[in-house]
């Protein structure tokens, strides 16, 4: 589909879901992925799948000094990278009068604050590569659920959608692209998680919900985000800067 050989890219949150996918779909087409992850046991099952140039780098990247660790590490192993892809995060949902100001300070931190610095610090590699920068937001960005109160997540990636814009208005004149990909609800371990919270009458009313929700008809799988992170990547996407793509099976047409 698309050629990225030669081309090293990042993936956060790479252990599984979609970012797993994200690294298997570039390594797929070429890539040499550099997989971050805070397990370094699951990390390093993952990074097994993604072929022999792939790289690891295990690394909790809620840590302040995270960002610098990786451009180290990137560093030493001579691997300056073409693509960031920041995808690692969190996703708790909590009323407001039950969220504390560390539930905020942590959706915050690695949902937009770690997509900053590490954005800053490999922009030096990416400026020279005439790379590019690809986010992952959520359709929480603009669009609420029943019965998943979601204040410190919306925020968070409501955040990350400004980011991805004022970084492609600042970082265009030096030839680094910067987009994001806004997903719908897509079956991943933290998704699980967060629905096995729910009581099960709630979830039940979420399966029903689905196909009214859904003009697809279902829920998304990880690997439904790859084409759309491909091509925007990719030199097909040339000139395409600041966009936010909704990949939501229709969810934000209603």
């Amino acid at each position: 589909m698309y050629d990225f050989s030669g081309t090293c890219v990042v993936v956060t949150g790479a252990s599984e879901g979609i970012g797993l996918a994200l690294g298997r779909a570039f390594a797929e087409q070429g890539a040499a992925v550099v997989a971050i992850g805070r397990e370094p046991g699951r990390l390093a099952r993952a990074t097994a799948a993604l072929g022999p140039q792939a790289m690891a780098i295990a690394v909790d990247l809620a840590r302040p000094e995270a960002a610098e660790i990786v451009g180290e590490r990137l560093a030493a192993a001579g691997r300056e990278p073409a693509i960031l892809i920041n995808n690692a995060g969190i996703a708790r949902f909590a009323p407001l009068a039950e969220s504390t100001a560390e539930l905020l300070d942590h959706h915050l931190n690695l949902n937009l604050r770690t997509p900053f610095l590490l954005s800053r610090q490999l922009l030096p590699g990416l400026v020279r590569q005439r790379g590019s920068i690809l986010n992952l937001s959520s359709y929480f960005a603009r669009r609420m659920l029943p019965e998943r109160p979601a204040a410190a997540y919306a925020a968070s990636k409501g955040g990350i959608e400004a980011l991805t814009r004022a970084l492609a208005f600042e970082l265009g004149p030096q030839g680094v692209r910067v987009n994001a990909i806004a997903p719908g609800t897509v079956e991943t371990p933290l998704v699980r998680e967060n629905l096995a919270q729910l009581t099960s009458a709630a979830q039940a009313r979420f399966a029903q919900q689905v196909p009214q929700l859904y003009p697809l008809q279902r829920l998304g799988q990880p690997a439904d985000i790859c084409g759309a992170a491909l091509f925007l990547a990719s030199p097909a996407a040339a000139w395409i800067s600041g966009v936010v793509l909704a990949v939501d099976g229709g969810l934000t047409t209603h």
